[in-house]
């Protein structure tokens, strides 16, 4: 068929097809309760992933991460995406170190040195050279082993036999023997130096061994005695002493007790002066140079641009409202990668950045379900209360954000002004800026500290009405309004309950709130509080602000729409599923299991359930690490 036909043809079947219905997409029609399903998306990525999340290394070189959390990951495009690393297989890996962005030399378990094609999962073994103790990878490509062999002997007599041998390696996928150099027998100390190999700028090279710090500046063609710490500084115990060598030739010794520094090549000492007054914990500071000419340090927040002299903190914690002590600290591709002692793993924290949660995947188990509260912020932006801190996430980012922590903060809600409401034990605090800054706590009861906690704040004819238990006595409960946007708060005293027979009930019964409909009307449950138990509960509504109650047989509503349909959830040995109560009806109708693309999403409700409804009859939830959204409104 000539072009010109066969092109008419196609174009006479496109006109065809145009011509027929267009097929309804599902997740476009608005949820029906049918009992099939209440449709559902995920709106935000997970807020964290691996567990356990301890920061043991992280390394960048461009746009690739790798992430040790016992779990080891790998990122190609900063974050964005994340490869899981079999890393039980080799026995784990307990030192990385980036050749070219997708591949680079590894310490496991199981075969010692391993040279590993991380984008093609391709491993080169190179377990077939002599025993080393120590070895370090030079930029220009070029891998150095320390290997030695020590004879019993007497140090006091200087009767050892030891020998120390270089190695190096510049090719990682052939089988190649490894060309060593033996270094001289120089003088050794009885001290223990800890094996170790440092690269400096000028192209010297240093070998910590027993026999104490050696260096070349010919490629190891010749060696001299670095003289580390004279013997007038042995009063101190030297038992295993820790070199570092900066790449402008600082030496840097570390004991367990003190830290000493030479600047003239190791001809004199003097106390090294370290950050925060921590001159007495030099063995936990683990420093290093990531950045030419900046030192860091693995535990605390500082770092030094002039060789050690001064350091300046890089950032605080405290602007997040953090008290938690740092366990792990990594400064990798310009950001801070670290680890808060029993919390979470984090990246960000300088000044100008904003401090994300590290949410790298792991399928073979299910990270912390820490994310318990979530409303929409609009354009896609939320605001969540995990692990204690209120978090938020912009369509985009890699991470969710850390906006700022309190200690025992349990609820957060979003009020239809825009504010954050935030109650932890020291009161309720609100956000206009969505959650950058806070008020002061407002306490909800006249004890020296807060003692109600809320479970629920609703807003109904202008006014705010926040309930829950009042932990001042076990048999009340707690039903508060304010007047004026929650500037000061009164409480509500009930004058008449009534049950669902439509008899009054004692005042040992006690209303908490869960909603409020379009009218006003004021919806929940009461309980008799008399032995402390909630006991004898039913549903109840209020059309007079909570003054007087009537109870019905039914569900307790947890939310409202905008045209007055209610929602509820049920959670039983039927299954979970989302119900429905429409304004011109008296029954409960099922949408069905939660599901997103026709997959139940099990254990939804779990505990105490969570459901938020928006201005355009959205409706969320949220499963512990994202948030959930209707695929269309309820309408």
């Amino acid at each position: 068929m000539p072009t010109r036909f066969r092109f008419a043809a196609l174009l006479g079947a496109a006109v065809l097809l145009c011509a027929c219905p267009p097929k309804k997409n599902p997740a476009e029609e608005p949820p029906v309760a049918d009992g099939a399903g209440f449709p559902l998306e995920y709106a935000t990525p997970r807020v964290e992933g691996g567990d356990p999340r301890v920061l043991q290394q992280v390394e960048a070189m461009g746009d690739s991460v790798y992430l040790d959390t016992v779990n080891v990951f790998v990122s190609f495009d900063k974050r964005r995406t994340w490869k899981e690393i079999n890393a039980a297989a080799l026995g784990s890996i307990t030192k990385w170190v980036f050749v070219t962005p997708t591949a680079g030399l590894a310490l496991t378990g199981k075969h010692g040195l391993a040279y590993i094609e991380l984008d093609k999962d391709i491993i080169y073994y190179l377990n077939n050279e002599p025993a080393w103790s120590a070895w370090g990878y030079r930029e220009d490509g070029t891998l150095f082993t320390v290997r030695e062999q020590v004879d019993p002997g007497s140090p006091q007599r200087g009767d050892e036999k030891v020998r120390v041998w270089l190695g190096r390696r510049r090719d990682f996928t052939q089988d190649a023997p490894w060309p060593e150099v033996e270094l001289p027998g120089l003088p050794f100390s009885y001290r223990t130096y800890r094996s170790s190999v440092h690269f400096g700028a000028d192209g010297a090279l240093y070998v910590a061994s027993y026999f104490g710090l050696q260096v070349s500046r010919d490629e190891g063609q010749t060696w001299q005695q670095v003289p580390v710490m004279p013997d007038e500084q042995g009063s101190i115990d030297w038992s295993g002493v820790d070199l570092f060598v900066t790449r402008a030739g600082t030496l840097f010794a570390r004991t367990p007790n003190t830290s000493f520094v030479s600047r003239d090549g190791g001809t004199s000492w003097a106390q090294a002066p370290m950050p925060g007054g921590l001159a007495n914990r030099s063995s936990m500071m683990k420093m290093e140079e990531p950045v030419p000419g900046e030192l860091h340090f693995r535990d605390v927040a500082y770092r030094s641009t002039d060789e050690g002299r001064s350091y300046q903190q890089v950032f605080t914690l405290e602007r997040y409202g953090f008290t938690h002590s740092l366990e792990t600290l990594f400064f990798r591709g310009g950001e801070y990668y670290f680890n808060l002692n029993l919390f979470s793993n984090f990246v960000g924290a300088t000044p100008d950045t904003a401090l994300g949660i590290l949410n790298p995947p792991q399928v073979s188990a299910l990270g912390p379900s820490n994310l318990s509260r979530a409303f929409p912020l609009g354009g896609g932006r939320y605001a969540g209360l995990w692990n204690r801190s209120v978090i938020t996430y912009t369509p985009g980012d890699v991470e969710w954000k850390v906006e700022h922590f309190f200690d025992n903060t349990y609820f957060l809600h979003r009020l239809r002004d825009g504010r954050l409401a935030l109650a932890h034990h020291l009161g309720l605090r609100f956000s206009r800026d969505e959650g950058v800054t806070w008020s002061e706590p407002l306490r909800l009861s006249g004890a020296s500290t807060n003692s109600v906690s809320i479970k629920a704040l609703v807003e109904a004819q202008g006014r705010l009405f926040v309930s829950g238990p009042d932990n001042a006595s076990c048999r009340t409960r707690a039903l508060l309004e304010s007047r004026d946007e929650g500037a000061s708060w009164q409480p509500v005293t009930a004058q008449i309950i009534q049950n669902p027979e439509q008899s009054p009930v004692s005042l040992s019964y006690q209303p908490e709130v869960t909603t409020a409909d379009g009218s006003g009307r004021l919806l929940g449950s009461v309980s008799d509080l008399s032995s402390c138990r909630a006991e004898g509960s039913f549903a109840v509504s209020s059309e007079d602000l909570g003054r007087t109650w009537q109870g019905f047989k039914d569900r307790v509503p947890l939310a409202a729409t905008s045209s007055g349909n209610l929602l509820a959830i049920q959670d039983d040995s039927a299954g979970e599923a989302v119900l429905l109560r429409a304004r011109s009806s008296d029954e409960w109708r099922p949408f069905g299991a939660p599901k997103v693309d026709g997959v139940t999403v099990p254990n939804l409700f779990v505990g105490q359930p969570f459901i938020h409804v928006d201005a355009e009859d959205f409706v969320y939830f949220v499963d512990g690490q994202r948030v959930l959204k209707s695929t269309q409104p309820v309408r």
